[in-house]
Parts: structure tokens; C-alpha cells; sequence
């Protein structure tokens, strides 16, 4: 028994790998009749889903078949160590799921594997994972490898790393056999976060670097204008709370970018702060560009207000993020209370942004963003809401001549000033009528506003919709039904020609034996109507009907097996004109139906 539990204990140092000294002594130190109180389990789920679907009438709008399975295990130990495991596995990367398929090399893999175990403060992420340190640093990235948070929930100090493989190697597929081939350098990354916090205030600092392998591949990417990155990126991260009322944040990133790593390095500076600590090799490609974002927040006594400020540098990326708005500078500010005993709720926000920070684009755009909201809940039957925003640009464009020919950066000659303008204003009203315990009726209804006006010098366009809807529900508690009919309209004002557009629905919903089995169903009749304001060569047909039916069947079973089954029917008649301006739009018919199954198991419970 004392061998087993030797062999047992040293498991789990594998497992966590990187723990405090003091918990896996105490675990040592555990008898093993207490250690086993807490049993240990393995549970899981696996769940299949298969989508049909057929059209006619018009080409076909996807794939006629998809499969997606997935699934999840979970080992628990003792109550303290939980290691789960999950995967996903879809046609839609079938061919690339083979590691020793040939085609493997000429797209990113889509199925993944994912082992995450936690244990007190400690979680690991191994396999296909993501974290996040911050919006300027690592912000989602996937990557295949391993990964390290420890954040106790009594101590001060937390930490996380990670290290592994941002983006495989992918060749150029000249037999053009693989969709969406994007050929790509392997690009391994590296993360350091380190904080310590004290109630709200925290102090952190990030470190990222990514590389992307110039040997990865037998040949270069430069007919592709791809060449090998290099990227670090160290932040850090302040916050402060101030007389228990104010609160403080702010961030300051900076990054390195090396655009090719094979540029010449002579004669440019590389010390310890340009390369940061190594991380970054410094030549001709280099460029460092910064982010800064800074919070102040108030609150105070029925009310709350903040003042929001960031700037982002033009060039300004990080490859721990998929996506990143550059060339960015805005201020915000908000203003949130409550009235009369708490009945009223009052929101506003105001901000303004603008971009071309360095003024090295033709165009430069300014925004002003102003939004508000006002809810008030007179009584238990009724609630009212209404949010109004404003959203204004000003652009003002250089011609390519202008740009090109001009002195210095304050000789700007005739400049072409843009102003777009949109509002919204959005209301809603709920009122439940007489109901009892065995009957609720609800009966509601919304108003929707949205103008937009565009003008470049003397020329001025404008849009506006219009959006109204009212819906009465009905629903019996003891039979498990429900009944709702809508009613929807809108009116679409365009430059050229207004759209009008009406409809009914109606939605049921029914459960039986106690609650196992569920139908819902839903059918929608929507006529568009089209009037033309000015002439066109060619125009949108004149009326359009599409009919639009769901219907869902679950099943549950033993509280482990779920079934779902549901059916998407779209249908529009074809549209007919004498004029032949008009587009003829064809009939068509289409179909997508859904077979889903989930399975939650137990393969051992040892407290049972």
C-alpha cells in the first residue's frame, strides 16, 4: 500500500508540475485513509452533430453535409486535482486530421486536443489552449503547448506563463488541392505575467516574444511578400484605489517589431532595453511603437462616473493577438445614477476618437460617439426603456496630388471634408396584463430609429429606417405551453428607392413528461413591397414574400442522453414584372435540418 501510494503521490508531481512547497509536503504528509476520503472520479461527455442540407432553385449556399463531434473528460482526485481533457473533430478539416497525411503541411490544423488540470491556485494548460495577459500582450492567441497559471486565491502574488507553438508551418500548395491554403513561416511564442495585487490594487508586468522560423520551411516566402517576424512586447499594469472611491488604472505597452529578420544589423543599436532583455533581434526592420490606457473611475453616493482615455501608436501590433485596432486615439467619459428609490436608472456616455495620429494618411477621421439610457420600472407589471446614441465623423481627404506635392506638412492645399451623421433611438414597453398562477400574459412592444446622413462637399445622402413590433405571449404553467404571435413592420428610406416590409409570427412551445420531451415551432410570413424615388437601371422587384418555418424536437433520457432534432425551412415564390428594369427574382426551396446527441457519462466514482 505504501509503494502504491509513493507511486500515486509522484503522479501527481508530474501532473502539477510547478507547486508550492508547503501544499505538496502537507499532501505527503497526508495519511492515505484521509487522502482517499475524498475519492476520485472520471466523467465526462461526448456529443455528435450532423447537418443536412438541400436547396432548389438557387445554388446551394454551403456544404450538404457536416458532421461536427466533440467531447470532454474529467479526472478528479480527491477533491483538489481536477485534470480535464477535450477535443473537437469536424469535416470540415477532415482531410488535415491525419498527422501523417501529406496535406497536413498546406493548412492550419483545425481539430484539437485540449488537457487543462487545475489543482488549488494551479491550472495547466497543455495541448491546443489560449490565455489572455492583456489587449496589448497576449490577448487569446491559440497555441499548441504548455501553459502555467498560478493565482492563490490568499496569497498577493500571482504568475502565468506559457510557451509553444503559435502557428505551424504551411507550404505553398501549387496543386491549388486545398481550400484556403495560406502559406505561412512556423511561428513559436513565449509569455511571462507576474503581478501582485492588495484588495483592488495590483501592480503587473507582461512579457511576450514571437518568432517566426526562417528553416521552418524548405524555401522562402518572398514571392509571397512574406517574410520572418519578430515581435516582444512588454508591459506593465497599474491599478489604485484612493479614498475608497476613486479608482486608477492605466497600461503602458511597448513593442518591438522586426518586419525581417534578415535585414542588415551594421550600425544599429541594439542594447539591453531595444532588444528587451534578448528577446528581440534588432537590425534595419525594427520599429517600436507604444499603447497607453488609463482609467479614472468614481463612486460616489446614488451615482457613478469614469473617465477613459488610450492612445495606440500607428504600426502599433502584437502577434499574441489575431486582430488589433491601431492608429487610434480616444477619451471617453460615463455618468451612471438611479432615482427615485431606485425605480429610474440613468446612463450617458460621451467620447471622442480620431485617427491618423502621425498625419501620414491621405485621410484623417474624428468621431464623436454620445449614447444614453433611461429605464424606469413604475411598478411590478410594467417597465419602460428607452436609448438614444449619436455618432458623428468628420473626415477630412487629401487628393493623391496634394499629398504629393506639398512643402512641408502644414502647406495643405483644397482639402475634400466628409460628415456623416447617425442616430438611433431605441424604445421598448412591457406589460404584463391580469394573470394568475396558472395563466401569465405578457404583452410587448418596441420602436426602432436609425437615420444616417452623408455629405461631401455640396452632395448629401441620407438613409433612415424604421422599425416597429408588438408581441402578445400567453402561457400555461401546468401544461408546460406557451403561445406567441408577433406582428413586425418596417420602412427602409433609401437614396434611390423606399423599402417596405411587413409580417406575422407565431412561435408554440410545449413540454411533456415532466419536462423530457420539448417541441417548439416557429413560422414566419414576410412581404416586402418596393417603391422606386428616382430612376435606375436596373431595380429591386417590386413586391418579394419569403416564408420562414422552424420546428425543434429534444429528448431527454436517464439524464445522461440528449437527443435534438430540428428543421429549417425557407420558401419564396418567384417574382414577375413587365418592366425590364426590374430584376426577376426565382423561386426557391431550401432545407437544413439538424441531428444532434449528447451522452454524459460517469466511467468511475470511487464515493459511490
Amino acid at each position: 500500500m505504501n509503494r502504491l501510494y509513493t507511486r500515486l503521490l509522484g503522479g501527481l508531481l508530474l501532473v502539477t508540475t510547478v507547486g508550492r512547497a508547503q501544499d505538496l509536503a502537507q499532501l505527503a504528509q497526508t495519511k492515505p485513509k484521509d487522502l482517499f476520503k475524498g475519492g476520485f472520479q472520471v466523467t465526462g461527455s461526448v456529443s455528435a452533430q450532423h447537418i443536412f442540407y438541400t436547396v432548389s432553385g438557387i445554388e446551394q449556399r454551403r456544404d450538404p453535409f457536416n458532421f461536427f463531434y466533440t467531447g470532454n473528460l474529467t479526472v478528479s482526485l480527491f477533491g483538489k486535482i481536477n485534470m480535464p481533457v477535450a477535443f473537437t473533430f469536424s469535416n470540415q478539416n477532415l482531410t488535415f486530421s491525419n498527422p501523417f497525411n501529406q496535406k497536413l503541411q498546406y493548412a492550419q490544423p483545425f481539430n484539437r486536443l485540449v488537457l487543462r488540470p487545475t489543482y488549488k491556485g494551479f491550472t495547466l494548460h497543455l495541448g491546443t489552449g489560449s490565455m489572455n495577459f492583456s489587449p496589448y500582450t497576449l490577448a487569446g492567441r491559440r497555441f499548441e503547448g504548455v501553459g502555467l497559471e498560478y493565482k492563490p486565491a490568499k496569497k498577493p502574488y500571482y504568475v502565468a506563463l506559457m510557451t509553444g507553438v503559435l502557428q505551424k508551418a504551411v507550404r505553398i500548395d501549387t496543386t491549388y488541392s486545398v481550400a484556403f491554403n495560406q502559406p505561412a513561416y512556423k511561428q513559436v511564442g513565449m509569455g511571462l505575467q507576474v503581478g501582485y495585487r492588495k484588495g483592488a490594487d495590483r501592480a503587473e508586468l507582461i512579457l511576450f516574444s514571437a518568432t517566426d522560423r526562417l528553416h521552418s520551411l524548405p524555401y522562402t516566402l518572398d514571392s509571397l511578400r512574406i517574410a520572418p517576424k519578430q515581435n516582444a512586447v512588454a508591459s506593465v499594469k497599474l491599478a489604485k484605489t484612493l479614498y475608497q472611491k476613486w479608482a486608477l488604472s492605466a497600461e503602458i505597452a511597448v513593442s518591438g517589431m522586426t518586419e525581417d529578420q534578415r535585414a542588415h544589423r551594421v550600425g544599429i543599436p541594439s542594447g539591453f532595453f531595444r532588444s528587451f532583455g534578448g528577446l528581440l533581434s534588432v537590425n534595419a526592420s525594427t520599429s517600436y511603437q507604444k499603447a497607453i490606457k488609463t482609467a479614472l473611475a468614481y463612486q460616489g453616493r446614488g451615482f457613478t462616473s469614469g473617465l477613459e482615455y488610450s492612445r495606440v501608436d500607428p504600426t502599433y501590433r502584437t502577434l499574441g493577438a489575431y486582430y488589433f485596432n491601431n492608429n487610434l486615439e480616444s477619451i471617453t467619459a460615463n455618468l451612471a445614477t438611479q432615482l427615485l428609490k431606485g425605480q429610474l436608472s440613468l446612463m450617458a456616455n460621451a467620447g471622442l476618437q480620431r485617427d491618423n495620429l502621425d498625419g501620414a494618411r491621405f485621410q484623417t477621421l474624428r468621431r464623436f460617439v454620445g449614447s444614453g439610457q433611461a429605464a424606469w420600472v413604475p411598478s411590478q407589471r410594467l417597465n419602460l426603456m428607452v436609448q438614444y446614441s449619436n455618432f458623428l465623423s468628420y473626415s477630412n481627404l487629401r487628393s493623391s496630388y496634394d499629398y504629393l506635392t506639398q512643402v512641408t506638412p502644414y502647406n495643405v492645399l483644397d482639402t475634400l471634408n466628409y460628415r456623416q451623421i447617425s442616430q438611433n433611438i431605441v424604445s421598448s414597453i412591457n406589460y404584463q396584463l391580469k394573470s394568475g398562477k396558472e395563466v401569465t400574459r405578457l404583452l410587448s412592444t418596441s420602436l426602432i430609429y436609425q437615420s444616417g446622413n452623408d455629405r461631401q462637399g455640396t452632395q448629401q445622402q441620407g438613409t433612415r429606417l424604421y422599425n416597429a413590433s408588438l408581441t402578445y405571449s400567453h402561457s400555461l404553467r401546468s401544461q408546460h405551453l406557451s403561445l406567441a404571435a408577433a406582428l413586425n413592420l418596417s420602412r427602409n428610406e433609401l437614396q434611390s428607392f423606399n423599402n417596405h416590409l411587413w409580417g406575422p409570427s407565431l412561435i408554440v412551445n410545449k413540454a411533456w413528461k415532466e419536462e423530457k420531451l420539448r417541441v417548439s415551432g416557429s413560422l414566419t410570413y414576410s412581404r416586402a413591397t418596393t417603391h422606386l424615388t428616382e430612376d435606375r437601371p436596373y431595380a429591386p422587384p417590386p413586391t418579394g414574400q419569403l416564408w420562414n418555418g422552424r420546428v425543434s424536437l429534444g429528448y431527454t433520457m436517464a439524464k445522461k442522453h440528449q437527443w435534438q432534432l430540428s428543421l429549417i425551412g425557407l420558401a419564396r415564390p418567384a417574382t414577375t414584372s413587365a418592366d425590364p428594369a426590374v430584376r426577376i427574382q426565382p423561386a426557391f426551396r431550401e432545407l437544413t435540418a439538424t441531428l444532434g446527441y449528447r451522452y454524459q457519462f460517469t466511467v468511475f466514482d470511487s464515493r459511490r
